[in-house]
């Protein structure tokens, strides 16, 4: 079991990622474990408040910058947004910061032009056709959660006849290499992962 990987009294820090964790009850497990078990400083990368010393991630900005550029440098104004049930904190946040950045450019959004999805093929299409049925017409842009499901959406869109970008173009979050070096490359923003594990350590240092 991961749980009895860790020899936590040899550690002179330790840094998790909770909000990476899919499964709420190993999280529960794990978490129980430090704090059992760990007499070193803890610190938490995550954006919810927890018993640990965390580190917020800034899902607000990044957001709200890459639909500034859709709308500013692409003149896109029909815009939405698929977002992640498998990440509910995350994905509301950036909800937030798609609306909020809509508004301050007077552009429309509503229920139709958000939907949510699982991370897999058959959850991503039957979203993505959701957003194609929005009575006020097809979205120019479908700004993803991330470039995982930013690639299943290329996929359900070429399949149904759509080309990319021309016909509908498509952002993700992350900047994975396959997005980058995807035909065409999926424009994305990058996490700032590096950053943040230099942080990290200058926190618990």
């Amino acid at each position: 079991s991961i749980l009895k990987i860790p020899n936590f009294s040899s550690y002179r820090g330790v840094i998790i990622a909770s909000g990476t964790y899919i499964d709420s009850v190993l999280k529960d497990q794990i978490f129980k474990s430090i704090k059992e078990n760990c007499s070193c400083p803890v610190l938490n990368i995550n954006q919810e408040p927890s018993e640990f010393y965390t580190l917020s991630i800034d899902n607000f900005h990044p957001m709200k910058e890459l639909v500034s550029h859709l709308i500013t440098t692409h003149k896109y104004q029909r815009i939405s947004f698929l977002a992640n049930k498998h990440d509910e904190l995350f994905s509301n946040q950036r909800i937030e910061s798609y609306q909020e950045t809509m508004n301050e450019y007077k552009l429309s959004w509503s229920d139709d032009t958000i939907a949510w999805c699982n991370p897999n093929l058959d959850s991503v299409s039957e979203a993505v056709t959701s957003l194609l049925c929005n009575p006020e017409g097809l979205p120019e842009v479908i700004v993803c959660y991330n470039d995982s499901i930013a690639l299943m959406v290329t996929k359900v869109l070429t399949e149904k006849g759509y080309t990319i970008p021309n016909d509908i173009a498509i952002t993700g979050y992350d900047n994975l290499e396959t997005a980058r070096h995807n035909i065409p490359p999926i424009t994305s923003v990058e996490f700032p992962a590096k950053e943040l594990g230099e942080l990290a350590i200058d926190i618990l240092i």
